[in-house]
């Protein structure tokens, strides 16, 4: 009997020591302004990956010769890290904000800074796909007017649909959002 007592209270730490490094490490106090250049103007993907906090995406057009991303706000040490890991190409950009492999046991949004992205897209550049696979966190996406693409939303838990626009799926684009909180798309 002594011996299940022991074992119990050991896995209980263990759980207990687990679950505070999860919390303890997610204080967003690193402030990041991070920015990547697109040169194509047939985009095939900009993906945000596990992110933990709100995020406000603004998409807007320019008459800039490249397609430029840009993110700001205040993040985890080990967000700040993973985001160094981003891999960009001339058409493409994976934002990560975790390790891969990484584990956490509780993660929450709950007193975390939004972070703000920042889309313009270059003159006549069009983007096939921007995906948003977050792990928790409200997303909140304004579009251009003109846009006429698909959406594709899953809020989990809590989290509910908000707002998406009415389309007629005219254009060969797609914004997917999948996160455990609210999603908001408006033009």
């Amino acid at each position: 009997m002594k011996k299940k007592i022991i074992i119990a209270g050991v896995v209980l730490l263990l759980i207990g020591v687990w679950g505070y490094s999860s919390v303890s490490q997610s204080s967003t106090n690193t402030y990041v302004e991070k920015e990547w250049e697109l040169s194509s103007k047939q985009i095939e993907g900009i993906s945000l990956n596990k992110a933990e906090q709100n995020i406000k995406a603004v998409i807007q057009e320019s008459d800039d010769e490249k397609t430029t991303i840009s993110l700001s706000g205040n993040v985890s040490e080990q967000a700040e890290k993973a985001l160094a890991n981003s891999i960009s190409t001339d058409n493409k950009l994976d934002i990560n904000f975790s390790e891969k492999g990484g584990v956490k046991l509780l993660v929450t949004s709950e007193g975390k800074d939004e972070l703000l992205l920042t889309i313009n897209l270059a003159k006549d550049a069009a983007f096939k796909e921007l995906d948003f696979n977050m792990t928790v966190g409200s997303v909140s996406i304004n579009v251009p007017e003109n846009f006429d693409g698909k959406y594709k939303t899953k809020a989990e838990g809590a989290g509910e649909v908000l707002a998406v626009p009415q389309t007629n799926e005219t254009m060969d684009s797609l914004i997917q959002v999948k996160t455990i909180g609210s999603i908001n798309i408006e033009k």
